[in-house]
């Protein structure tokens, strides 16, 4: 029987489990947008979901609205920009500030995911946390549990599959089809 030390710690590494199952269903919804064509990582949706529903946004907004550090900001928008999703712009009035803002590719690569994968991200998410359970811990358990007998990147390919088949979305977006 393997042992796991947080999960024996309980509540004492509740943070430590919780980034742990952030950090593989991050790992699995970045496997299941690779199969997919996507470049983009897990890590950087939380901007390019902030930067297409709010517009252009500093990188002071940016951090308010996703809720993370500076760092990690300036780290996902510089990962963002060495594709072409992401750029800067001088803050009207202000030539000290600058804006992020998604590239056209960007504009076009965030509604090509809405439609082909963000719902299917979602269902899979939304499957794996479903159950009676409702004490933190045996809910984490039974994800954790639901991860190793499923990982969410087998789910997530499911849901697309049986939603659409799996054409990959650089496909997709070359044929005009997303």
């Amino acid at each position: 029987m393997t042992r796991d030390i947080l999960a024996e710690m309980g509540y004492l590494a509740l943070g430590s489990r919780l980034k742990r199952l952030a950090e593989r269903m991050q790992a699995d919804a970045t496997k299941a947008f690779s199969d997919r064509g996507i470049p983009v990582q897990a890590a950087h949706f939380p901007l390019l979901a902030a930067l297409t529903t709010y517009g252009p946004l500093s990188v002071t907004e940016a951090v308010e609205a996703v809720g993370i550090s500076q760092p990690a900001v300036t780290r996902i928008h510089n990962s963002l920009q060495k594709l072409g999703l992401t750029h800067t712009v001088p803050v009207p009035g202000d030539n000290r500030q600058k804006q992020i803002r998604l590239t056209p590719e960007g504009e076009a690569l965030v509604a090509a995911m809405k439609h082909t994968m963000w719902p299917h991200v979602r269902r899979a998410a939304q499957a794996l946390c479903e159950g009676p359970d409702t004490d933190l811990l045996t809910q984490i358990a039974r994800l954790e549990s639901g991860l190793q007998a499923r990982p969410l990147h087998a789910r997530i390919q499911e849901e697309a599959v049986a939603a659409n088949g799996l054409p990959t979305l650089v496909h997709e977006l070359r044929n005009g089809c997303a």
